[in-house]
């Protein structure tokens, strides 16, 4: 059974790049893309993975906290992707539930990897929320 992703960016470019990337892997299928996050979407799609960008624009009339919740009732992970990653974007990914953030320049080596790793029964990368340190989400390692 593939890994149901939904990918929501608001670059076309990273969002053309990473569907290029999944459909490379014939045991991941990308469900849906979005320029913006849409929960109806997740709910009504179901995704196991939830790739999305917590600097997106259009996620700001959403609280992380609020992101989280209604992905944990449809999704199993979260994985942040960013072109940032210092400690401001790695506590914005722990706030919206992400188990890692991806360096979006780092894409094409890790993402698959990553994918796979967070859809597994790994349940200690598998673990919606990120840290409880406090410090953000750790960076992706595949």
């Amino acid at each position: 059974m593939a890994v149901r992703v939904l990918l929501a960016d608001d670059s076309t470019i990273i969002r053309k790049a990473i569907a290029h990337l999944l459909q490379q892997e014939p045991t991941v299928q990308l469900v849906a893309e979005a320029s913006d996050f849409t929960q109806t979407l997740a709910r009504e799609l179901k995704p196991n993975i939830v790739i999305l960008d917590p600097h997106m624009p259009h996620i700001a009339g959403f609280t992380p906290q609020r992101v989280r919740k209604s992905l944990a009732s449809c999704c199993d992970s979260i994985l942040a992707i960013s072109l940032r990653s210092d400690k401001e974007t790695l506590m914005l990914a722990e706030e919206f539930g992400a188990v890692c953030l991806l360096d979006k320049m780092e894409l094409a080596q890790k993402l698959i990897p990553v994918i796979l790793k967070a859809s597994s029964a790994d349940k200690t990368f598998h673990k919606l929320g990120g840290t409880t340190a406090g410090d953000g989400v750790p960076p992706c390692e595949a």
